[in-house]
């Protein structure tokens, strides 16, 4: 859309990182530690699409 002229930079934006303590309202504070650390089994790494 940007090649096309339709927009320009101004419509865009770069979110930040979540926090760990954001992350730990949704997820629970083992698993988001464990993701945080990259250390989640190979099974749940699986389970939630990462490579």
């Amino acid at each position: 859309m940007k090649h096309e002229g339709l927009t320009n930079e101004a419509n865009f934006f770069r979110p930040e990182l979540a926090s760990f303590d954001t992350c730990c309202l949704v997820h629970d504070p083992a698993y988001v530690a464990k993701l945080f650390d990259l250390t989640l089994d190979a099974k749940m790494v699986r389970r939630i699409g990462f490579p």
